[in-house]
């Protein structure tokens, strides 16, 4: 049996969406929708109220995409 570990990226305004924050599900080995976002959002807050509850807050890593917020795990 084995676990599915789901990460959410939060990125920030984008040039794919330059007004809105888009949070990404990924598993450990590729993106699970690659095509469609899993929460489109005006605000961050709003963006972040999508991602499931209990998970924990990764903060962005330098080396990380600039649009890159943050990260639940």
């Amino acid at each position: 049996m084995s676990t599915e570990i789901v990460l959410y990226t939060v990125y920030g305004p984008s040039r794919e969406f330059p007004r809105h924050y888009v949070v990404r599900r990924w598993r450990l080995d590729k993106l699970i929708d690659d095509k469609y976002p899993f929460i489109i959002a005006p605000t961050l807050e709003e963006a972040r109220a999508g991602i499931p509850p209990g998970l924990a807050r990764i903060p962005r890593e330098e080396l990380d995409d600039p649009a890159v917020l943050e990260s639940w795990i």
